[in-house]
């Protein structure tokens, strides 16, 4: 059982104390967590909260035991391993010296791949055509209710559990606005997963200046709804200090081809807020490889350092000149029947030629381990 934070359930609160030690160093932050929406995260990941909890006596029904234990051998069945293969894999072929931004388009909730290779971020920035969601309250639902939207939560997390990527089509049946199998409670089951101890969480929104506000309403066509976690690791889990500080993760509901953004450019105002990103790409539906997705591709060749995507990415064609080095890392022989239409034979070459082998774990649509492939993009000029 993990140890209860006692604190006041208010929204996040960064407060520097004074120390008037012998030595006069600085205290550390005092942080103070959300109650409700830690023990909601925990709960919609399969880990009983504290004895203490409002969600305990529901935790330890029968129910909900079997539905905890059922989710947890299909995780341990499927993500730990891969999880752990990309650990090894990071440790020896990626620095960890890239920008703390950490940009994440077209993925929709999948938080789990984009810290898996790139722990060391600060803020996290997801996007995807669903709904982000409101923020989950389980403890306000009745038992019957609760178990159920726990069962639609599984439903939604299935195809990332067999293949590591979400499905458009799936999703569109799957999530929901109100609802614990929203985009924000996938968000929540995965910090779960991940050991991390979500500290906050609100519902935000995008204005047309690119600003963002605590107003949320998607019927409003002129925001762009989204929802904010804050979290750290886990105190068993932290080696040093650092370790546990906060960190943020944003997702925002958005239509992002050209037409859409033309008639709404809240979110290129808001990235062109934001520092030197490192862009990670994954199952992104071969968009950015279309004429009228040429905004958002121009967007994250500009404001990336690094890139690190499969072949349904950005073209390779757009990083052979002079701004971009490119190492190849997999094996790649043609996209997926589905997506046959966008093979690079350029990209076909240069694996062929400069590829450091196959990877051992499953990423993007070719997910037989083996079978999948990846470009490492570094800006020369930033």
């Amino acid at each position: 059982m993990r140890s209860t934070l006692v604190c006041i359930p208010l929204a996040l609160i960064l407060a520097l104390a004074s120390c008037n030690c012998n030595n006069q160093k600085e205290a550390m932050p005092q942080v103070v967590v959300d109650i409700a929406v830690r023990d909601a995260a925990l709960l919609l990941g399969g880990v009983t909260p504290a004895t203490n909890s409002a969600l305990a006596p529901f935790a330890e029904s029968n129910e909900y035991s079997n539905w905890a234990a059922g989710t947890d051998s299909a995780w341990q069945r499927t993500q730990v391993s891969n999880l752990s293969l990309i650990e090894e894999w990071r440790k020896e072929n990626l620095t960890n010296d890239y920008p703390k931004t950490v940009f994440s388009p077209f993925s929709g909730p999948d938080l789990l791949n984009t810290i898996a290779f790139f722990p060391h971020g600060n803020e996290y920035i997801l996007f995807g055509l669903e709904p982000a969601g409101r923020v989950p309250h389980p403890e306000n639902l009745a038992p019957e209710q609760l178990m159920l939207e726990l069962h639609h939560l599984r439903n939604a997390l299935g195809d990332i559990l067999s293949r590591n990527f979400f499905q458009t089509l799936h999703m569109k049946e799957q999530v929901s606005e109100d609802s614990c199998s929203s985009f924000a409670g996938i968000i929540m089951f995965f910090l779960t997963r991940l050991n991390m101890e979500v500290v906050s969480a609100r519902n935000l929104s995008i204005d047309t200046n690119g600003a963002l506000i605590d107003r949320y309403d998607p019927a409003d066509a002129g925001l762009v709804p989204g929802v904010e976690f804050v979290f750290r690791a886990n105190a068993d889990d932290a080696q040093n200090p650092p370790a546990r500080e906060l960190k943020t993760v944003r997702y925002f509901s958005l239509d992002i081809s050209d037409d859409a953004l033309a008639q709404k450019d809240n979110f290129e105002r808001y990235a062109h807020t934001l520092p030197d990103c490192t862009t990670i790409i994954k199952s992104a539906s071969f968009l950015m490889h279309k004429d009228f997705f040429s905004r958002i591709r121009a967007l994250v060749l500009d404001r990336s350092a690094y890139i690190l995507q499969d072949d349904s990415g950005v073209p390779l064609r757009f990083f052979l000149n002079d701004n971009w080095n490119v190492d190849y890392y997999g094996f790649y022989e043609r996209p997926i029947r589905l997506f046959a239409n966008y093979f690079q034979r350029d990209l076909l070459s240069n694996m062929r030629a400069k590829s450091s082998g196959r990877l051992p774990f499953s990423y993007g649509y070719d997910y037989t381990r083996g079978a999948s492939n990846l470009v490492m993009a570094k800006k020369r000029h930033i």
